[in-house]
């Protein structure tokens, strides 16, 4: 038996050399292919390293819903260099203000960090409403990677996305927001509209008027509290 088996080989040595040539082969490619995939994935997995991602979108300011903020972010996990900003549609924040008219936009920002965030207030909605809900803006802006590579991406920002939200007032800094307008308000009584204080004088006549008309509020605040207090009494 073991005879046959070497006749066998001797006789087919040279088919046998052929088919493991042929299989070394096919390992190489293999081996050839896998080591192409890996150093291509190594390749990507350093650019998303160092490829950075700028965002541009508006959100509301947690004290009030109705003002709203613009952010510029780095997403990206590297440097972003030289970025430029062209507005295609552009919007009136304020009254004869315009969006395309604000510093970075004209001039451009040299550098931004990953994760480095750029936050500011944009518009109040209050503020001609039915003009803003409805308006968009649509702004590309275009920047270089470490390595110079230029990238460039389009945002189309729309105040519509706003419409019918409501916010419940639970933040203190809500609260401070509520405060400082009923000190506005109350400053105002004392302040005319040039800025100047007011001043309220009374002849002796007039005071002694003035003086009685209190004492008649509180006489009749007094007897509304006592018809509430004995009317409590009675549903006893």
């Amino acid at each position: 038996m073991r005879k046959l088996i070497l006749e066998f080989l001797n006789q087919n040595s040279g088919a046998f050399s052929v088919l493991f040539s042929g299989l070394v082969a096919l390992a190489t490619v293999v081996y050839v292919v896998l080591t192409w995939k890996l150093v291509s994935e190594t390749k990507k997995m350093r650019k998303v390293q160092t490829e950075p991602k700028i965002c541009v979108f508006i959100q509301p300011r947690e004290e009030y819903i109705g003002w709203i903020d613009m952010i510029l972010i780095n997403v990206g996990t590297g440097p972003s260099y030289d970025l430029k900003f062209e507005v295609e549609k552009d919007f009136e924040y304020a009254k004869g203000k315009f969006f395309s008219n604000l510093g970075f936009i004209k001039d451009g920002i040299g550098y931004m960090a990953p994760g480095q965030k750029l936050q500011f207030f944009l518009t109040a909605l209050n503020e001609d409403f039915d003009q803003k809900i409805e308006s968009e803006i649509e702004v590309t802006v275009s920047y270089n990677d470490v390595s110079r590579n230029r990238y460039e991406e389009s945002f189309n920002i729309s105040f519509s996305q706003f419409k019918g939200l409501s916010q419940l007032d639970t933040s203190s800094l809500s609260k401070i927001t509520r405060d400082i307008e009923i000190i506005k308000k109350d400053f105002s009584r004392v302040v005319d509209r040039n800025g100047f204080i007011k001043i309220i004088s009374y002849t002796p006549v007039s005071a002694e008027i003035e003086y009685y008309k209190k004492i008649e509020e509180l006489y009749k605040e007094f007897e509304n509290n006592k018809r509430k207090f004995q009317e409590k009494n009675n549903n006893r």
